[in-house]
């Protein structure tokens, strides 16, 4: 059996090799990665990773007419799962560079997919949103040591989150960003985080998860750090969510809800480390070089955007003891 993550990014650089270690240790076979309009050194490193075989990239970037294609992420997974997917894998997820698939209490992911059978075509799997933990400036550290405030599972029980859904890929037509857009049979049939049947009752890509998500959830740390939000606003929404506005708003959404500490990634973070030791033996040191490299952009980045009246105004709207350095 055969799996493969799908993940499209803009301007994510510093958190690309984290994000890949933490999948390959997950066991994903295949890992597929498009990206566009990218200025920050995401392509080179990239380009890095899939000339060592870590990864294969999608160039996603191309005008259509001489104007941008209809939505970039739309068509970023139809070329993924096109090229790299189908007929090439069994298994398959669309997970995004801020979310990390956490798979509990010692199971394996062949173990997880095992849990559908034959009868289930797909596992839909709740987020579990992760605060910014307190955290207002950028640094070149772990996604997953930085943030460890997160959701408490017990609302999961009863309030309806959203899902990413890993897939039976000879089930699935076509792509979208929180399950396959289309399905062979015109149905579906599900089961959760927990592995029960999945009963639908809210939007497509929303479910409740009364038992918390028992076996697997996406850690979706939806704003990282202050100035890392910051610099999302100015990037936008992907275009799959075009009225979605990262404002003073989002952002209280994104922070102001009960949390608990956890360490069920962080614990793992030595792991990734010496993952991302490999990877970058793999690139014969290119892909430490070219994370530095992204690294010292985007801080020379954030302190050329904190010049300007209107971002430090919004700095210190969200967090009232922040200041530029």
């Amino acid at each position: 059996m055969k799996t493969a993550a799908i993940c499209t990014v803009k301007d994510e650089a510093p958190y690309i090799l984290e994000w890949v270690a933490w999948h390959r240790l997950v066991g994903f076979d295949r890992i597929v990665i498009a990206q566009n309009s990218s200025t920050d050194g995401t392509v080179e490193i990239l380009h890095a990773l899939d000339g060592a075989g870590v990864i294969d990239f999608v160039e996603n970037s191309a005008l259509v007419n001489g104007k941008p294609p209809i939505s970039y992420q739309r068509r970023a997974y139809e070329k993924a799962f096109n090229v790299y997917v189908k007929g090439q894998c069994d298994w398959a997820i669309a997970i995004d560079i801020d979310e990390f698939l956490l798979l509990r209490g010692g199971l394996t992911l062949g173990q997880l997919i095992a849990c559908a059978g034959d009868e289930y075509d797909q596992i839909r799997l709740n987020w579990r949103h992760f605060t910014a933990s307190g955290h207002t400036r950028f640094e070149d550290a772990l996604t997953i040591e930085r943030f460890q405030h997160a959701q408490q599972l017990e609302g999961l029980a009863t309030k309806a989150g959203c899902v990413k859904t890993l897939f039976r890929v000879d089930a699935a037509v076509t792509l979208d960003a929180h399950s396959p857009k289309e399905t062979v049979s015109g149905a579906f049939k599900a089961i959760d985080g927990s592995g029960q049947p999945y009963t639908p009752r809210y939007k497509p890509f929303m479910q409740v998860d009364p038992n918390l998500c028992r076996l697997a959830y996406l850690a979706h740390y939806r704003s990282r750090d202050l100035e890392s939000f910051i610099l999302k606003s100015i990037r936008g929404t992907p275009d799959f969510y075009p009225t979605e506005i990262l404002d003073s708003q989002y952002w209280r959404k994104a922070n102001s809800f009960p949390t608990v500490p956890t360490d069920e990634l962080s614990s793992r973070s030595l792991a990734v480390r010496r993952e991302i030791d490999v990877i970058d033996g793999l690139t014969k040191g290119a892909a430490r070089s070219l994370h530095e490299a992204a690294v010292d952009a985007r801080i020379k980045r954030i302190a050329d955007i904190m010049q300007r009246d209107d971002y430090r105004l919004l700095a210190t709207e969200l967090d009232d003891s922040y200041s530029p350095l």
